[in-house]
């Protein structure tokens, strides 16, 4: 037997190991960033951000709608495990959540090259006013899920839909250019020196971790970090 006999299964196998590789690590990155909105939410549950929202249109922005499906597992699997437990539930959330990039995407695809995004304030201005359709709509029909599945009273409907539809349209504004400069500013330091690219980059997550530990965990509210001694001690 040949080697290329040998070495034929995996080669026909890789495919599949790649797509199951995707929705491993886009499952993962989901039930982590769930994690830190839940980490960070108020006292009656409500969370001001879904990091999810801008990670799921960067990732359909970027790559397309091939990963619609590994978003949708995504979705599923952790719904299952965190959130919810009826299968009505858990099906009209997850589709929806899927749903809600794919327009996002499609809009800003169509009209703004991710690439481009930060070349113009014209770019950030469509970024902006795009970002914002799909959310209302879509959390709309997540809201009518709940209250069907008798998850939510229905006269909870427009508190819960105020603050589903501001965590994730505030998600798509910090997470999504992120990951874009990210992406954007690996490309530019790819023949930089390794050494001063991670000291850099853990520099800034440092402060990152830092600020949010003393907003979030310690309650020293954002506002007065801001402030300088002199005007705190007044």
């Amino acid at each position: 037997m040949s080697s290329s006999e040998i070495f034929q299964p995996q080669k026909r196998y890789r495919p599949f190991l790649k797509w199951l590789t995707i929705v491993v690590g886009v499952t993962i990155a989901h039930y982590i960033l769930a994690s830190i909105s839940q980490s960070v939410s108020f006292e009656n549950g409500a969370s001001s951000i879904w990091p999810s929202s801008g990670f799921y249109l960067a990732l359909v922005w970027l790559f397309g709608y091939k990963l619609s499906l590994p978003i949708l597992l995504g979705e599923l699997i952790i719904n299952r495990l965190v959130f919810y437990q009826d299968l009505p539930t858990i099906i009209g959330i997850s589709a929806i959540s899927t749903l809600e990039p794919l327009i996002t995407g499609y809009l800003l695809r169509h009209f703004v090259a991710p690439q481009k995004l930060f070349e113009r304030s014209q770019n950030m201005l469509k970024f902006l006013v795009l970002i914002l359709p799909s959310p209302v709509v879509t959390t709309s029909l997540s809201v009518v899920v709940l209250c069907l599945t008798g998850k939510l009273p229905w006269e909870f409907y427009g508190a819960v839909w105020k603050t589903w539809s501001i965590s994730v349209i505030t998600g798509r504004l910090i997470i999504t250019p992120a990951i874009l400069a990210w992406r954007a500013n690996s490309k530019q330091h790819k023949q930089a020196k390794s050494g001063q690219f991670v000291l850099e980059r853990g520099v800034v997550i440092g402060l990152l971790i830092s600020i949010s530990y003393m907003a979030f965990w310690v309650g020293s509210p954002v506002e007065y970090m801001m402030l300088s001694r002199s005007q705190t001690t007044r």
